[in-house]
């Protein structure tokens, strides 16, 4: 069952992004996963000589890296070693030869070095997202709490291992915030199945993973591309921050776009014909009628008010600043920003107000001077006195100040 409350505080900086105050979500992680790692090695003179001289001449052997370079056999032999690891030629009997792999110098020019290293991954079954935590999964341990929900594990993943699904994520690069230097896993890791970490003692008849209950937000970390944040559990501050109270651990989730189109989907129900009634509910107990809302794409949610209804709102709040619902749904609660707007010339000029005070407040230092670029909307808005009143009814006693100094202080 979905239910719309009000929610007076909405997530406000972006038309499309989400603010959960509750969510359930299933998870795997594995810590310390062993993954391998291209490296770029850059070749010196000495590397391109022996490559190029071992393709053109088909072997090349001490004695004439000697009579070339004047270099002896032990410098020969690290060198073989050397490019023999790099992948760039042969060797074999104390001799280089050509293994087709590299046969001209534009080729040799983006070598890598393969090396190990561990990171940690973490995996949501019902979205599929896959994600290469590079902080650490550390304090998401410590802040997990001790008993915690469970949930089925999809059955498309019963036969799947851990080294299968992984191995295939990051061959496809299709893991979430994968550094572009890890090619793929060690021989060294796990290949033990998915449901050996999601069973329990004893086995139960269906596999299950731990559920993750935690509140999120979803921003447009770069003005372009959704990002998910979450604040999970607790943990004690330190003494200096906070006054030691508990403070939630945050995790970075990255562009999880699986769990970001679910919980777009749960806000989209505010749109669902079958839920008008509800989303009515929710917003009449603000005052306003929820006939009039309307959903465009470039804006999100809007809702027109009129003068009364608009007048009523701005005893409590800026017009400029939007209302919002929650939907609250089983596995999560979004809520969605609704932008105000005027439905007609007395809402308007209300409107006009708001907009021009935060023009305002966006420049403290000359509020004289931004007022005079602004004279349309302050026509609009009824003259300096009616925003000099607003902004005193808003707590913005220095504007109201500002404004009234030539009446209040003019003492010649």
């Amino acid at each position: 069952m979905t239910e719309f409350r009000f929610v007076a505080d909405p997530l406000r900086t972006d038309p499309f992004a989400l603010r959960v105050s509750w969510a359930r979500i299933p998870v795997l992680w594995w810590r310390d996963v062993a993954v391998l790692i291209a490296e770029p090695v850059e070749l010196t003179m000495l590397d391109r000589f022996a490559v190029e001289s071992a393709n053109r001449l088909g072997r090349l052997t001490a004695e004439d890296f000697d009579e070339f370079t004047g270099l002896p056999a032990i410098v020969f032999a690290a060198l073989a070693r050397r490019l023999h690891t790099l992948d760039l030629l042969e060797w074999r009997s104390d001799v280089l030869l050509p293994n087709g792999n590299h046969t001209d110098l534009d080729d040799v020019a983006d070598v890598t070095r393969t090396t190990e290293a561990s990171l940690d991954f973490l995996y949501l079954p019902d979205s599929d997202d896959l994600i290469a935590v590079t902080e650490s999964l550390g304090e998401f341990e410590r802040a997990w709490p001790r008993r915690s929900q469970i949930a089925p594990l999809p059955d498309r993943l019963h036969e799947v291992s851990r080294r299968e699904l992984l191995a295939a994520r990051i061959a496809a690069r299709a893991v979430v915030g994968l550094p572009p230097a890890i090619v793929g896993l060690a021989d060294s890791e796990s290949d033990e199945p998915l449901t050996a970490m999601a069973g329990a003692a004893p086995d139960p008849p269906t596999p299950v993973c731990p559920v993750l209950e935690c509140s999120a937000v979803v921003v447009r970390d770069d003005g372009e591309h959704p990002v998910v944040r979450l604040d999970i559990g607790k943990r004690k501050a330190r003494r200096s921050k906070n006054n030691g109270d508990d403070v939630p651990v945050p995790l970075n989730l990255g562009e999880a776009s699986g769990l970001i189109a679910a919980w777009q989907q749960i806000a989209d129900k505010i749109g669902a014909r079958d839920n008008r009634d509800g989303v009515e509910r929710a917003v009449t107990k603000v005052g306003l009628d929820a006939g009039q809302l309307r959903f465009t794409h470039d804006l999100g949610w809007s809702l027109k008010i009129t003068g009364p209804q608009a007048e009523g709102l701005a005893e409590r709040r800026s017009l400029t600043e939007p209302i919002g619902i929650e939907v609250r749904d089983e596995h999560a609660h979004v809520g969605v920003p609704i932008r105000l707007a005027p439905a007609d010339d007395n809402a308007d000029r209300l409107f006009t107000i708001d907009i021009l005070i935060g023009k305002l407040l966006a420049r403290p230092k000359d509020i004289k001077v931004a007022l005079a670029e602004h004279q349309t909307l302050l026509h609009r808005a009824g003259g300096s006195d009616a925003v000099a009143r607003r902004s005193w009814a808003l707590g913005h006693f220095w504007i109201t100040h500002c404004l009234r100094e030539d009446q209040d202080f003019d003492y010649v």
